[in-house]
């Protein structure tokens, strides 16, 4: 099986978010789901509220964009604003229904299958090998990221910090 390491995770998106192109809304997700599970909890509500601030940057440009309320949506789960991001889903239904379906369906899956960390996991050593420029990825990375756009609404009990 695949290991999941989210500390080697942490480290390896802060290398990538040197060049600011990989820097996205989708990885700094990615990023804040390392952190929490490594259980660096500040720096994942940091990232979090980041996805938060560029999603609202990108959905103020574009109202139609989908795929940014969806990610919008994670980052609020993430942050246990669970009514929030509720709302940013019900926007992806409205906008895309389509794009919505595909979510649901592959949420499913990997909800029957237990893969959580295996999918991000998958996610990042796409985004490496694209990085690197290595042009074969076996198949079953495009199988499990095709149309999903790399990630996948998570569903368990978010730690908040205690202040």
């Amino acid at each position: 099986g695949l290991f999941y390491d989210p500390f080697a995770i942490v480290i390896d998106l802060n290398k990538a978010f040197e060049n600011e192109k990989y820097k996205t809304p989708c990885n700094i997700q990615n990023r804040g789901v390392a952190y929490e599970d490594a259980k660096n909890f500040d720096n994942a509500n940091k990232d979090f509220e980041e996805v938060v601030r560029l999603t609202t940057n990108e959905i103020e440009k574009d109202p139609q964009n989908a795929f940014a309320y969806y990610i919008r949506g994670l980052a609020y789960h993430s942050l246990g604003k669970y009514l929030v991001a509720f709302w940013q889903y019900v926007q992806v239904q409205i906008i895309d229904p389509e794009f919505a379906q595909e979510i649901n369906a592959k949420e499913k899956m990997l909800n029957n299958l237990g893969m959580y960390k295996t999918y991000y996991f998958l996610g990042f050593v796409l985004l490496l090998s694209i990085m690197i420029g290595i042009k074969f990825i076996p198949s079953i990375f495009g199988r499990l990221l095709r149309k999903e756009k790399k990630v996948v609404h998570r569903t368990r009990n978010r730690h908040k910090k205690l202040e």
